[in-house]
């Protein structure tokens, strides 16, 4: 029992809850930080999200099973493996995604609208957009944006446009930079919409993407609504979205977390530009 629930586990992937830690962001960024009053409500909204994320995840493993079982590295995941069955799966994803509803529609009623629109999104790109290619990536980058926006309805505060534009650009980054890898490791046969795409539009994708995140960023950081405090974190970002670049191109891994945990440039840039955040806007 104990090793089963070990791969219920993998199926729900935690380690891919990192993801919902958005919902901190405009916490952080309308200077809240150390109102400890908002914390019970975003760690129940951090909660909600993450449990929904793990029934997408399960629903979206079982869809794509019979394709993972090509994958160097997803047939190992539970379903393709055969540890754990299509129908306990789908069971995991009903039980998560009760909760995780339920949890929202306690918090309020825009949180859990958008976690109503997050789900059928997810669900939009597991059953068609993952097929399309430029839209597969959308998708994804507005998920990211809405969990931005989840973070500023639970606590009730304005977010900057120019800030959760950079969200979305910055997660496109790295979805783009995902499909590269996917690329680099498995050529076309892991994901039908790689075969619409090439190393040269791929390359040519990231940077003007890397481009569009430090120009947006850094309008928020001039023209934003905390003055021009976080302006010497654009190259920190420059830095980070550089050094990404140079590991994806290195074949280091697929996802971020995978590869801020191998490429050292990564894992440095990326920690110097969240501590400068928080070092510019609390204690200058």
């Amino acid at each position: 029992m104990m090793s089963k629930a070990r791969y219920y586990l993998e199926l729900m992937r935690p380690i891919q809850w990192y993801k919902n830690l958005l919902i901190f962001i405009p916490l952080i960024f309308s200077l809240n930080l150390f109102n400890l009053k908002l914390y019970p409500s975003l760690f129940l909204g951090f909660l909600s999200f993450s449990l929904l994320s793990s029934a997408n995840y399960a629903i979206n493993d079982v869809k794509d099973a019979p394709s993972d079982v090509l994958h160097p590295v997803k047939k190992k995941r539970p379903i393709p493996s055969g540890k754990v069955s299509e129908r306990e799966a789908l069971i995991i994803a009903l039980v998560l995604g009760s909760i995780a509803f339920t949890i929202g529609y306690a918090l309020n009623k825009y949180f859990f609208m958008i976690l109503i629109v997050f789900f059928a999104s997810t669900q939009l790109y597991t059953f068609l957009l993952k097929k399309i290619p430029i839209l597969d990536v959308i998708v994804i980058s507005f998920n990211f944006y809405l969990r931005t926006i989840a973070g500023a309805y639970i606590i009730n505060v304005g977010i900057s446009t120019w800030l959760t534009i950079g969200i979305f650009f910055i997660a496109l980054f790295l979805a783009l930079g995902k499909r590269k890898a996917e690329y680099i490791l498995a050529g076309t046969s892991s994901r039908k919409s790689l075969r619409a795409y090439n190393r040269k539009w791929l390359d040519q994708a990231l940077s003007t993407i890397a481009a569009a995140t430090i120009t947006t960023y850094s309008m928020y950081c001039v023209e934003g609504p905390l003055g021009q405090r976080l302006v010497p974190s654009v190259p920190l970002l420059t830095l980070f979205l550089l050094s990404y670049m140079h590991a994806v191109e290195k074949g280091v891994g697929e996802n971020p977390h995978e590869i801020a945990s191998k490429d050292k440039l990564v894992l440095i840039s990326v920690t110097s530009f969240l501590s400068s955040i928080l070092i510019l806007l609390y204690f200058f």
